[in-house]
Formats: structure tokens, sequence, C-alpha cells
């Protein structure tokens, strides 16, 4: 019956995301092209599964990131840019997709050098993040994940001011998730030690302190309950 073929795809994509999880990239791929072609039918048939195929193309194309397969990375995030945003034009339930993708895709150009490319997508992004956080608390964390993001590349880029002013949005925005969410205190560590080299880079060697030492502190405590923060305390000591 056919008509299971949808379920088919989905175990298959979830189960691609297991092995990507676990480093079995090769499992991983597998399964991800699998799904990847009952879907490509099944939305050719049905436009109505257009989500889930660019969902699939968003997927695979982390895990050729990841792997460094820059090129198969950028074509299938594409693919499911343009799809995510034919249905944000639809349905602005969609936004959010279209968002991770952009951030995805301006990630990846970020690494490649191609930082032109790479802040014009960080941009759009944070404009749909930004909207959606206004309306929806719960997708501040996106939109400080973003801002940190843009803040780097603009560190890397030389431009300081817009660097900084970023970090501390996403700072702000960080202090209060963690201290409602401790869960969110690795990311707060996060832009702290950020920050820090930034104003260490800029020669503000009383504020980067300050902020390397919250940044340790947090990390102290985080890889005492969980070992896997070990790398992030040693870059910070």
């Amino acid at each position: 019956n056919p008509g299971y073929l949808e379920y088919v795809a989905t175990t298959q994509n979830n189960l691609a995301a297991l092995y990507s999880d676990l480093g079995e990239a090769e499992a991983a791929e597998g399964l991800y092209k699998k799904a990847l072609e009952i879907r490509q039918k099944l939305a050719e048939a049905n436009p109505g599964y257009l989500g889930d195929l660019a969902m699939t193309q968003n997927n695979l194309a982390t895990l050729y990131q990841n792997l460094g397969e820059a090129e198969a990375a950028e074509g299938l995030y594409k693919k499911a840019l343009e799809i995510r945003q034919k249905l944000a034009e639809a349905n602005p339930g969609y936004l959010e997709y279209v968002a991770t993708t952009q951030n995805n895709l301006a990630a990846l150009y970020s690494n490649l050098g191609k930082a032109e490319a790479a802040e014009a997508l960080y941009k759009k992004a944070l404009e749909i993040y930004q909207k959606l956080a206004e309306a929806k608390p719960g997708y501040l964390g996106d939109l400080a994940t973003t801002q940190n993001n843009l803040a780097a590349l603009y560190k890397n880029l030389g431009k300081a001011e817009a660097a900084e002013a970023l970090y501390k949005k996403a700072l702000e925005i960080r202090q209060k998730l963690a201290e409602a969410n401790p869960g969110y205190l690795g990311e707060l560590a996060m832009t702290q030690n950020n920050l820090a080299n930034l104003y260490s880079d800029l020669g503000k060697e009383e504020a980067a302190e300050a902020l390397y030492k919250k940044a340790l502190e947090i990390y102290q405590k985080l890889a005492e309950a969980n070992p896997g923060y070990l790398g992030e305390l040693a870059m910070t000591q």
C-alpha cells in the first residue's frame, strides 16, 4: 500500500537524524537519501508534502556541511530555502523554517569565506526571528543565536562596533533565558566568551577579564555535571 510511503520516509528521516547525532554519517546519509527520494515523489504528486521534502533536504545538507562537503550542502540548502520561502508566502507559519535554512546556509558561507553572502542571509534570518520573537518569546533563543552568529562574522571582518552591539543583544537575551531555564547557561557562557575575545582583541582587558571570569564560572559548574563541557572550560581557562 503506497499510502504508507510517507510514514516510511518519516521513520527514515528520524533514524538518519539519530545516526547523525551518533556520528554514523554513512548510515545517516543513506537513510536521508531514501527519505528524500520518497518525499520528492510524494511532493510531485501532492504539494502538501513539500514541507517534508524541504526538511529532509535541510537535514541532509547539515550532514554534508558537518562532513565538509560544502558543494553538496549548498545545493540542498538552496533547494530547501526555495521551497520554504514559497510555503511561507502562503503560510507565515513556515517563516521559522525559512530562517533556519537561511541561518544554516549563512553559516556555510561564513566558513567558506563568502562573507557578503553570509551577512545577507544572517540579516534576513535576524529580521524573521525578531518579528517572531516579538509575537512569541519562545523564539528568543533563535534570535540570540543568529545575533551571536552575525556578531562572529562581523568580528572576523574587523567590524568591531557592529559585533559588540550584537553580542550585547545576544548576551542580554541569553542572561534572561538562563535565569528562567539553566539549560541556556552553556549558550550564555559562549556569548560571554565571544564578547570577551572581542574586547581582548580591542585591548579592553578589564572588560574581557570580567566576562571570561563569568564564562569560566558557568563552564566549571556545567563541566562538573557534564564532562562534555570540559573542552569549553579548557578554552576559557
